[in-house]
């Protein structure tokens, strides 16, 4: 069996994607030979490294979708729930070819929108990522306007693609200008309608999904693949032991490759950190940066110029490394503050005036006594010593509300999902 999957990132880079389609494929493997078939869309062309259980394809290398799903021939296609270009593309190539096509969500509808900012800090925000000449998913080359030339490229190739399919007789610049107007002044997600089969976290996507003409029997209710190996975790999240010193792990968020904060904003912001932190000789920090989106670099030269040597984790999943720590600090949107929350797991968020959303069930987490908000740093190291001395005495009442809140935190979501997808490749003559 052959499962596509486009994505921005590299596989040994172990994002978000990669860890949902991977732990859905394992299931999957258990009854099946499964290859999956990475296509992978970055500005520039990469150094393919094919595996025996991974193909890599360099979207580079094809005129369009129609050309990349004929030559690779999968037996399905796995697409983000977003109707972005390359996506788009593979959707209308899907139906061409009679390719079973399945989305997945990550998070609940709720989360997943509030999550767009305030109509004129998001307009700043596009207009940063226009302007900005990095790619978050290869921010380690630089170049100018690159992130806009790179939407240029993922709008021709769909513009290809749709002319192969003779659907297009507008020109080039025509429909790149639609295009962006769509981009900039979009007020939620444009959700992808093509899929036969949508694989959701819970059931709140389910109005939206019916509004957009979709018939329920698509759905399939699963759970959250990314929470199952949280869910062992949390099971032993008690048992934790203090270090010597408060062991402290700085959670970064990608608000610059975002286009959310500027690069000064956020070299003022961190310097502050940390400046504040060298205070206690009791605390000890190490920084989780997001896998692909950051530059570690950057946090290098920022931690040198402040005499600080402190580890820097990128690639490692934050549940292989958080056994070593007492405490997180984290400040922005990151999903990951949300995995924290649901481990149980004892977290300082920074909020100095930034009105970011709450991530889904961090409420929950501040309300049982895991998490407090900070709102100044003169504050923050008192409250991390207050935070780590305390005791969870309502985690009982944390874990019902967990369950309660929580579709599938059961550690079988990657099993239902994996039986959903082999359902619809058994019945791909019906769709």
């Amino acid at each position: 069996m052959k499962i596509l999957v486009p994505t921005s990132v590299l596989p040994e880079k172990k994002g978000l994607r990669f860890n949902f389609i991977s732990n859905i494929v394992d299931s999957v493997r258990k009854n099946n030979d499964v290859k999956i078939i990475w296509v992978i869309y970055q500005p520039d062309k990469i150094l393919k490294k094919d595996t025996s259980e991974n193909q890599i394809l360099d979207i580079h290398d094809f005129k369009n979708a129609i050309d990349l799903v004929e030559k690779s021939n999968p037996d399905c296609i796995m697409v983000g729930q977003e109707l972005e270009p390359i996506q788009h593309s593979l959707s209308l190539a899907a139906k061409k070819f009679n390719v079973p096509l399945i989305s997945f969500f990550y998070n609940n509808f709720e989360i997943t929108n509030s999550n767009m900012l305030e109509r004129k800090k998001q307009l700043l925000s596009y207009l940063r990522i226009i302007l900005s000449s990095r790619v978050p998913s290869d921010s380690s080359h630089k170049g100018f306007l690159r992130r806009f030339r790179f939407i240029l490229f993922k709008l021709n190739f769909l513009k290809n693609t749709k002319s192969s399919l003779n659907m297009s007789d507008f020109n080039n610049f025509f429909f790149v200008f639609k295009e962006l107007f769509s981009y900039l002044t979009k007020k939620e997600i444009d959700v992808n309608i093509f899929p036969d089969l949508f694989l959701l976290p819970d059931n709140s996507w389910n109005k939206k999904l019916l509004s957009l003409g979709i018939p329920e029997k698509k759905f399939a209710v699963v759970g959250n693949p990314i929470l199952d190996e949280l869910y062992d975790k949390s099971k032993i999240i008690k048992q934790y032991y203090k270090n010597d010193k408060i062991s402290i792990l700085i959670v970064t968020d990608a608000l610059v490759e975002h286009g959310i904060w500027s690069r000064t904003q956020m070299t003022y912001f961190f310097t502050a950190l940390i400046k504040q932190l060298i205070k206690n000789q009791n605390f000890t920090f190490s920084l989780k940066i997001h896998p692909s989106s950051e530059n570690k670099i950057i946090y290098e030269k920022l931690l040198n110029k402040n005499n600080v040597s402190s580890k820097i984790y990128q690639h490692e999943n934050i549940l292989e490394i958080i056994e070593k720590f007492d405490i997180v600090i984290s400040y922005g949107i990151s999903t990951i503050h949300t995995e924290i929350a649901l481990l149980g797991m004892k977290m300082l968020l920074l909020d100095l005036n930034f009105n970011f959303p709450l991530g889904y069930f961090v409420k929950e987490g501040i309300e049982c006594g895991n998490i407090i908000k900070c709102q100044n740093f003169e504050y923050m190291n008192k409250q991390i010593k207050q935070l780590v001395d305390s005791k969870l005495e309502n985690f009982s009442t944390f874990e019902k509300e967990r369950k309660n809140l929580i579709f599938g935190f059961d550690g079988l979501s990657s099993k239902r999902a994996a039986d959903a997808v082999q359902q619809i490749l058994k019945n791909r003559d019906q769709l």
